[in-house]
């Protein structure tokens, strides 16, 4: 299009970067960099400076998509998000959490996807109170928990047993029908076998007709934390009748509990690496 002597514009330059950004190319992404320089100085338009700072932050020029952030004269949502997503993408949570707070105290409005970054973010750092206390301030804030937040708020609940709040997102997880996503579905599993209520965790995966290994895995996890060897035996023994190969999360879950040879294993999955390894480990 350059060639041809067609100049482009503010909806050209946020296409182009945004490719350079998937496709990882930092040199020609540079390069147009300087063509906006030489087309526009610095006086650029607000989405050319927005994709700016996302494709460096894709590249992980950490300091340069920060300091083309603190250049820009105006921000949007799209600014923060951009520069937020940025560090949280490298496991920069300092920096994503002190970022969250000056777009709060900036006064933009901050979407679902930012709010679920820094729950999630909170999470990771094992904050898991505080990922809590952010789900309940969007719910303050008038945005419904979405099934990513409500994974999130689940996974939460899970590692501090709390059961209560738990049960408040299952709740809302019903009214808004995200109880019949797989993801929300399993996290649900996880979160009742945590807090040591393995009844409504079966319950939740009897009523699953088409179980996945994650689904299998988190009951199987519900089992052997509360000791219940037998029931984690018998439905290990199910999920491989029902033609589901174990990974290593599954045998991780189940080897501390097996302390003898078992051969309806040998019969069910004869030759199978993961049964090799499970029985080598055990004797």
């Amino acid at each position: 299009m350059v060639h041809k002597g067609v100049r482009p514009d503010d909806f050209t330059y946020p296409s182009v970067l945004k490719a350079c950004g998937e496709k990882k190319d930092l040199d020609f992404g540079r390069e147009v960099h300087k063509s906006i320089n030489a087309a526009y100085g610095h006086r650029w338009n607000l989405y050319v400076h927005n994709s700016l700072v996302s494709m460096y932050g894709k590249f992980g020029e950490l300091d340069t998509a920060h300091r083309l952030f603190n250049e820009m004269p105006e921000r949007d949502a799209v600014s923060w998000n951009g520069i937020i997503n940025s560090y949280a993408s490298r496991g920069m949570w300092k920096e994503a959490f002190e970022l969250f707070e000056e777009m709060r105290l900036a006064g933009a409005e901050v979407n679902i996807i930012t709010w679920n970054t820094i729950a999630g973010g909170c999470v990771q750092t094992r904050n898991f109170k505080g990922a809590l206390e952010l789900l309940s301030q969007m719910r303050r804030c008038g945005i419904d928990l979405d099934p990513v937040a409500m994974i999130i708020g689940l996974g939460a609940c899970s590692n501090i047993g709390a059961i209560k709040l738990g049960t408040v997102i299952h709740a809302s997880a019903i009214r808004s029908c995200f109880d019949g996503f797989d993801n929300v579905r399993n996290a649900l599993i996880t979160m009742y076998s945590r807090c040591k209520d393995l009844r409504h965790a079966g319950i939740l995966f009897k009523s699953i007709k088409t179980k996945s290994l994650t689904t299998w895995n988190s009951m199987l996890s519900g089992y052997t934390g509360m000791d219940q060897s037998e029931e984690a035996s018998f439905l290990f023994r199910e999920m491989l009748f029902s033609g589901i190969e174990p990974n290593y999360v599954t045998i991780a879950s189940i080897l501390p509990h097996f302390n003898r040879f078992d051969s309806t294993l040998i019969d069910v999955y004869n030759g199978y690496d993961y049964v090799h390894i499970l029985l080598v480990l055990v004797y």
